[in-house]
């Protein structure tokens, strides 16, 4: 995958696009742009043209720049030897003077023992012998960049064999424990951050009060099917039900592999993950926090089948009844079952959309009432920004880019399929094909509680244009270029 850079024609905005992709949307103004690989063919040849002549003209001036210093620091090396072989004429004239008077005081004066004095042999320096200088720079080598990692930690990128397996956890195995009760933070607990681990089949509970007259409830408490955070000070009044608290250091101290929870960066690699359960009767579970606090939770899920996530740089992970690999490239997803009105649909699961599933438009059907959803998000990366839409009937979704999660007993159909079937199986009519413009009543079934409709602009990427839970009659007119969604109820043309 090659990643560029371009500008929005339609709003200037600055966009990031894959080399891969025919056709992308500005995330600003949702413009669409087509991509022209021959143009952009003849951009980077002529980028790359210019790039190599920069590349030249830098190494000739490098080598313009040696070929100075290298001249003048043997220039300098010259000056400094004839000025020693100067020095040292100089000397040798001195002593040969200093003989000479030696030997005409020695003939002036009294007789004594004589002896020979030979003048000092005269060498001439070698000129040639002079040693120039000889290291060698290679302007074609690239510097290597040093890679500093942490001692006996986890680092950068996720390793291509990387797997960690985690089942679950309880709280047991800590010396310091604080189960079921009320506590005055203080005196029966002492302040600070604590893990709670559940300890049943249910979801449990730490509520924090202000104080003793738990007038004033406040976050910091939490609760989990599984495992949260807790932070209390004191003063404080805590409940406890059903969640075994233990101090956050013990947990560190205890180490991530027994009991599932990580920092990005330090005990976990940052990069992509593939999560699948271990245990298939039970789901898997991954939450993600920005620090230590029950409300700084980014994300959590309990995924049915698989799941993706991206893990960053000091994050805090907690996974459990999961395995994690590095997550593949290609598709892992592609499974798709029958049921009573579709030969192929996609079910509950979590998707890549361009991967794992084909981007473009569906329509999400949620069979559990009130409990089923369908969620996008931009990327596999823990996110607050995801798009949530809760599913008693049907939605159509214009699906681009990102993950794509499919809950509680939820299934995708591309649109295609839908609209081949009769409305009446399916109940979405699009206004001006298989159903008339104009005023429509709107009447429930009396004998389910779940009475919905929604309208959708088939010619702007159906997108929602109103939606209403009815609970009696009501009234609607359609246009032309709309799409019409009808769940426990009839409509009668007025």
């Amino acid at each position: 995958m090659k990643m560029v850079s371009i500008t929005c024609p339609n709003c200037n905005g600055k966009l990031d696009f894959d080399l891969d992709d025919t056709k992308i949307y500005c995330p600003y103004c949702g413009h669409k742009l087509m991509i022209d690989y021959e143009e952009m063919s003849k951009l980077y040849i002529e980028k790359e043209n210019t790039k190599q002549e920069q590349e030249k003209t830098k190494r000739i001036e490098l080598e313009t720049n040696y070929k100075k210093k290298r001249l003048i620091f043997a220039g300098i090396v010259c000056i400094v030897a004839i000025m020693g072989f100067t020095a040292y004429l100089l000397s040798s004239q001195l002593s040969d003077k200093t003989v000479e008077q030696v030997a005409r005081t020695q003939e002036s004066s009294p007789k004594q023992p004589t002896h020979d004095i030979k003048a000092k042999n005269t060498v001439v320096p070698d000129m040639t012998a002079v040693p120039t200088a000889t290291s060698t720079v290679d302007l074609t080598a690239t510097p290597t960049p040093k890679v500093i990692e942490k001692e006996n930690k986890m680092v950068n990128e996720i390793p291509d064999d990387f797997s960690l397996s985690i089942t679950s956890f309880d709280g047991s195995g800590f010396s310091k424990t604080y189960t079921d009760g009320t506590y005055k933070v203080g005196s029966d607990i002492p302040a600070g951050k604590y893990g709670a681990f559940n300890t049943g089949s249910g979801t449990g509970y730490a509520i924090l009060y202000e104080d003793s007259t738990k007038s004033n409830q406040l976050d910091g408490g939490g609760w989990s099917n599984y495992f949260c955070f807790v932070n209390i000070k004191e003063g404080q009044l805590l409940e406890v039900t059903g969640l075994a608290l233990v101090p956050y250091e013990d947990i560190e101290a205890k180490g991530s592999e027994n009991y599932g929870i990580f920092v990005g960066g330090d005990t976990l690699p940052v990069g992509e993950y593939y999560l699948t359960r271990i245990d298939t009767s039970k789901k898997g579970l991954y939450s993600v926090y920005s620090d230590t606090a029950e409300s700084d939770v980014l994300e959590y899920d309990y995924y049915p089948k698989s799941a993706f996530l991206t893990v960053k740089e000091g994050q805090i992970v907690v996974l459990q009844n999961t395995n994690a690999v590095k997550a593949p490239k290609e598709p892992v997803n592609i499974t798709t079952v029958s049921n009573e009105q579709f030969d192929s649909v996609y079910p509950e699961n979590m998707y890549r959309i361009g991967i794992d599933i084909d981007a473009g438009t569906y329509v999400a059907y949620g069979p559990q009432k009130w409990t089923s959803s369908i969620n996008v998000k931009p990327d596999s990366g823990a996110t607050k920004d995801i798009d949530y839409y809760p599913l008693n009937c049907c939605e159509i979704l214009d699906l681009k880019n990102g993950i794509v999660d499919v809950n509680d007993g939820s299934y995708l159909v591309k649109y295609d399929k839908v609209k081949s079937l009769s409305s009446d199986i399916t109940g979405i009519y699009i206004v001006g094909e298989n159903m008339d413009v104009g005023e429509y009543k709107i009447v429930p079934d009396i004998s389910d509680n779940s009475h919905y409709w929604a309208i959708y602009n088939v010619n702007n990427e159906f997108s929602l244009s109103m939606e209403n839970y009815i609970k009696g009659n009501d009234y609607i007119t359609l246009t032309e270029g709309q799409a019409f969604v009808i769940q426990n109820a009839t409509f009668e043309k007025q």
